[in-house]
């Protein structure tokens, strides 16, 4: 493992391009792992830049928050495959390209619960109250008592057909053709 990913214990993952930006909810992420405690049973992995506030909240919290700074796409993609559960607690979100490549991986996802994060997860998340810490260490606790781990596979390959590039033309394409053929009510 080329990160030292520690194998006896829960990996979660938050990711985003600027950590420190309320609306990602790295401060939700943080008190959901403070309420589920247990600190023996997981480590936290945090992937973006801009982490300074971050950095200090964990250092005072006195948790395993181990931060990876910015990675190009092959180390993202590494750490989806290596973690246990993506944790996506953002208050509004334009698309949710993270999550789809996290669930492209493999990886469970536990996001909240927005209308594009329904749409692109396709079901294949556990949703969450936007902003409610209380709710996500529920859902983490959840995660951290389960015996079963479930198989992602095929939720993966699924995934990785729906938003292939050859899907995504072809899904422009209709959109455009219905554009071009659109003729209006006057």
């Amino acid at each position: 493992m080329k990160r030292g990913w520690p194998i006896d214990k829960h990996i979660f993952l938050f990711a985003s391009a600027n950590v420190d930006i309320q609306q990602k909810g790295f401060g939700v992420f943080m008190e959901a792992l403070l309420a589920i405690s247990r600190p023996a049973k997981w480590v936290a992995f945090v992937a973006g830049g801009n982490a300074a506030e971050a950095q200090a909240r964990a250092g005072k919290a006195n948790v395993d928050i181990r931060f990876l700074g910015m990675l190009g796409a092959e180390e993202i993609k590494e750490c989806f495959r290596a973690c246990d559960t993506y944790v996506t607690p953002t208050l509004s979100e334009t698309y949710g390209l993270a999550v789809v490549e996290a669930l492209a991986e493999g990886a469970q996802v536990v996001c909240s619960d927005l209308p594009v994060l329904r749409e692109v997860t396709g079901g294949n998340a556990i949703y969450f109250t936007p902003g409610d810490y209380k709710a996500l260490s529920i859902e983490l606790r959840r995660l951290l008592d389960s015996i079963d781990k479930p198989d992602r596979t095929a939720v993966a390959a699924n995934i990785r057909m729906r938003f292939s590039k050859t899907r995504m033309a072809q899904e422009y394409i209709r959109l455009y053709q219905g554009v071009i053929d659109f003729t209006p009510r006057i």
